[in-house]
This record gives structure tokens, C-alpha cells and sequence, in this order.
């Protein structure tokens, strides 16, 4: 009896202390966080299916065939690349200059007397000097008239009328600093005589080469981008910048090499030549424009290169013939998922292999099954987006 009262004693500070920690229990389930609560509640939920599994009900489960981070995609993406060159003006042109050496000069000889004249210019650009002529008017002629340039006779003539003449001026003998001697043969045996001229408008008439005849575009080939090309064309347009443009011969040449040659004239337009990948070096590259006359402009000038591989996103994946065999018997779906950074915009053409997935959606996120799209062995995945926007995740998976 004394035992039992013991006993019962004994059962009620028992009974308080786990009143007290249910209590405590409770409480820290109320305070703590809703995700920690949900974790620590869902442990016997997870035990309990973990027993499922060791019983061998494994329920559904997903296997990820791809997972990607594509990033920010955009539809400037394709399998060419171009870069446009600064337009190339490229001319030879005459432009002629007058100058007055005398209103009015005399030159004479006699027995008793003799008048020569020396008349001095200047030709400061005379290397670009194209033609040069001297003109005067005839008005008193008798005798043979000499004149020399820079010590060089370059006319030797009588002059049987009073008429404007017209003298070549060789550009071998011009000089920055020129001198012109005018005079006359003597009479001879006619002592009693005088030979003469009065000449009047000596003028000298010059006409420089005004030219740019050819330009130099450059640009620069990384390796990568060079290894990636298989063939380029270089497009651009001829036009004339004067109506007096005549036809011409036109060059290109790329790296020092010839491109193609051909004549231009005020009615060309639009034209292209094909470029070899070989004709590239990887870095710099120089393109040469060269014309023989005329004045013309090429504008319109772009390289572009056909690229070896796509510089589009492509993806690939595999199925196994287990997995795709279920796939056929509608056992398994592959699906294709896709999330993106926020709303907004975004269109495309999703390729999974010959098929096409069109896109156009604000949403934040995309999902397709594509289980009749997929082929036992690799798939691939193309992005081909209309506009800018980024893709945070691409996921394959087989459920």
C-alpha cells in the first residue's frame, strides 16, 4: 500500500513536466519561421514516402535531358556577320590657272642695236603640273622670234601673220622659279635693217592634276571570326560626283592583292564582288580603292561574311531507345521549359530539330511538351529570336 501511494505521488510532477514541454513544443512551432515550420511538419510526410519508395512505389520522376543559361538573345544573331566601311571619294582633276607676264613686251635686233626680254614666273606645285603653254598676240612681226625656257630654246620660227600663238610649255623644264627669254633673229646682210616684234597678253596657262586617285578602308579579323568564314562579298555603289566624270578604270585591291578591276562610269550603280576566305589574314586586312580619272564616289560599301556555324544558340541533347520507346507508348513526355528575367516581349522561332515552336509571349516563363517533336539519339535545340531579351534558364526534361 505504502508502494503504491508512492507510486501515485510520484505520476504528478510527471505529468506537469510533459504538459510543459508540449507546451514549449507548441510555442517554438509558432515562432519559428513559416518555411522552417513547414520543413520540420513535412519530415514525417517525407518519411513516410520514403517508405513508399523502399516498397517500391517510386511514384513519377523527372530526369533533365538539358539545362542551359542562355542569356541575353537577340534577332541580330544569324549566320552571317557584316560590317559597313566608311564611303571613298576618289578623283584626278585639272584645274587650270592663268598668268598675266606682260600686257606688252619688245624685242629687236639690228646691226647697231639689240632688245631682248626676260619675263621670270613662278610654278610653286610644278611637279603636278599636267600642261603648260604660253600665248601671246602678234602685233609687230619680223625675223625669226626665239624664245627659251630656263636656257632651253622651245621655239624657233618666223611668224608670217599677226594671229594669237599658242607655245608648249615642256613640264620637264619647269622649275618653282622660271625664266622666259624672247628675242629675235638679226638681218643678216641687210644691215640697213631691223627685225622686231611687239607682242601683247603674254600669258602663261597651267593646268594642275588635282588628284586622290585612290583610298584605303581597313578592318580587323579576330581569329575566331576569321576561322568561321567560309565565303564573303564585298557590295558597294559607284556614282559620279562631276557630269564630266569620263569612264574610267576602277581597282580593288585586297591586302595588296587584286580584287577586280573593271570600268566605271556616271551610270554605274549597285555592284558586288565574291571574296575567297584565303584573300583574309587575321588581323588587319586593307582594301584599296584606285581609279584613273574622273571624280567619283563609292558608298554603299559592306563586307559580309557567310559564316562556317551559326552564331545561333543550338543545344543538344540525347534520349536513350529505354526512354524513347516510352515516349513512343506515351509512358514518358519530354518537355521544354523556359524562364526569362522579367515581362516584356518576347518573340522567336524554337527549333527542335525540323520543327519549329513559335513563341510570342509577356510572360516571364514558357513550357511545351515536345514529346512528338524528339528523335531517339542526339536532338538539338535553335534559338531564333526576333527581339532582345534574356532567357534564364532552358530545361529539357523527360516526366
Amino acid at each position: 500500500m505504502t508502494k503504491y501511494q508512492k507510486g501515485q505521488q510520484a505520476a504528478g510532477p510527471i505529468m506537469v513536466l510533459i504538459l510543459l514541454i508540449a507546451l514549449f513544443i507548441i510555442l517554438y512551432l509558432l515562432l519559428i519561421p513559416p518555411e522552417d515550420r513547414s520543413i520540420l511538419l513535412n519530415r514525417t510526410a517525407d518519411t513516410g514516402n520514403q517508405d513508399n519508395i523502399n516498397n517500391g512505389n517510386t511514384g513519377n520522376s523527372v530526369n533533365t535531358l538539358l539545362l542551359e543559361s542562355p542569356g541575353l538573345v537577340s534577332g541580330l544573331e544569324e549566320d552571317k556577320s557584316s560590317r559597313n566601311l566608311n564611303p571613298v571619294n576618289i578623283f584626278v582633276k585639272y584645274e587650270p590657272t592663268i598668268k598675266t607676264l606682260s600686257n606688252s613686251l619688245t624685242v629687236e635686233k639690228g646691226s647697231f642695236s639689240d632688245q631682248d626680254q626676260n619675263i621670270f614666273f613662278d610654278a610653286s606645285n610644278f611637279q603636278n603640273i599636267r600642261r603648260a603653254v604660253l600665248t601671246f598676240a602678234v602685233k609687230e612681226n619680223t625675223g625669226k622670234l626665239m624664245i627659251s625656257l630656263n636656257g632651253n630654246v622651245i621655239f624657233n620660227q618666223e611668224i608670217e601673220d599677226t594671229s594669237v600663238q599658242i607655245v608648249n610649255l615642256p613640264t620637264s623644264y619647269l622649275t618653282n622659279k622660271n625664266e622666259l627669254v624672247f628675242s629675235v633673229s638679226g638681218p643678216g646682210g641687210a644691215f640697213w635693217r631691223t627685225n622686231k616684234y611687239v607682242l601683247e597678253d603674254v600669258k602663261v596657262k597651267e593646268e594642275y592634276e588635282i588628284a586622290n586617285a585612290q583610298e584605303i578602308r581597313t578592318f580587323v579579323l579576330d581569329k575566331d571570326e576569321l576561322n568561321n568564314i567560309d565565303t564573303a562579298r564585298l557590295d558597294y555603289s559607284v556614282y559620279c560626283n562631276s557630269a564630266n566624270s569620263e569612264d574610267s578604270s576602277f581597282r580593288i585591291y585586297l591586302n595588296d592583292e587584286l580584287l577586280t578591276s573593271e570600268v566605271v562610269n556616271c551610270g554605274s550603280g549597285q555592284r558586288s564582288v565574291d571574296i575567297t576566305s584565303n584573300r583574309f589574314v587575321e588581323g588587319e586586312n586593307k582594301l584599296i580603292f584606285i581609279i584613273d580619272q574622273g571624280d567619283y564616289l563609292v558608298n554603299d560599301i559592306k563586307l559580309i561574311n557567310n559564316l562556317k556555324k551559326s552564331e545561333t544558340r543550338t543545344y543538344f541533347f540525347n534520349i536513350n531507345s529505354r526512354d524513347f520507346f516510352d515516349v513512343q507508348d506515351g509512358v514518358k513526355d519530354v518537355f521544354l521549359q523556359m524562364s526569362f528575367d522579367k515581362d516584356g516581349s518576347k518573340k522567336a522561332e524554337i527549333w527542335v530539330n525540323d520543327f519549329i515552336i513559335y513563341i510570342d509571349t509577356d510572360s516571364n516563363s514558357f513550357s511545351d511538351n515536345i514529346s512528338e517533336l524528339v528523335e531517339e539519339g542526339e536532338n538539338f535545340i535553335r534559338i531564333l529570336p526576333d527581339n532582345e531579351f534574356v532567357i534564364r534558364s532552358l530545361r529539357v526534361t523527360l516526366e
